[in-house]
């Protein structure tokens, strides 16, 4: 369990935007201002690594669920796969949005999806880094998402005040619920 040691782990120089945990709960990783990915080992309470990925490559992150290795998303609308074990730049997935504000893994690995500041929602195969499909439905910035357990929907959050919800098997946008009445519009 995280104890109040946990504040006084960070550390950043600028405000942490984004953070995450490992599968098994032992590890978290954050992202910052400062263009720096900061890994935590949250069983012995101290940094491990930090890595220099550059000031517009880290705004949003999220760790890979079978492996030692994290998604953020870029200023530029990419994606970069980083492996935190040896501190590397492993893949930039390029993608029509603009500042990659959100990404998320499915939880069986195989999927990862980003949320952009011009609403756009993609979904990649995170083994070729290959878009699979570009979803519509959001008209303002897109802060979060996030994947059900079994990995077949993909659930995102935006500025336009709607949670939408898309059956990933079949790729179409099932139903959309406005937050302000909590009724879900299908």
């Amino acid at each position: 369990m995280v104890g109040w040691w946990w504040f006084g782990l960070i550390g950043s120089i600028q405000a942490i935007v984004s953070v995450d945990t490992s599968g098994d709960g032992k590890t978290a990783v954050t992202s910052s201002m400062d263009g720096q990915l900061r890994v935590y080992d949250l069983v012995e309470g101290k940094k491990v690594t930090t890595i220099n990925a550059g000031a517009i490559e880290t705004w949003t992150v999220s760790y890979h669920p079978k492996r030692d290795v994290v998604a953020t998303g870029t200023h530029a609308g990419g994606i970069n796969q980083w492996d935190i074990k040896q501190g590397k730049k492993l893949s930039a997935i390029p993608s029509e949005g603009k500042f990659t504000l959100s990404v998320a893994y499915s939880p069986n690995g195989a999927l990862l999806a980003s949320g952009a500041n011009d609403g756009v929602v993609h979904v990649f195969d995170v083994e070729t880094g290959k878009p699979i499909h570009k979803l519509p439905g959001h008209v303002k910035p897109v802060r979060g998402l996030c994947f059900s357990a079994d990995s077949s929907t993909l659930f995102t959050a935006s500025e336009d005040n709607h949670i939408n919800s898309y059956d990933i098997k079949g790729m179409y946008h099932a139903c959309t619920m406005h937050a302000a009445d909590w009724q879900w519009m299908g």
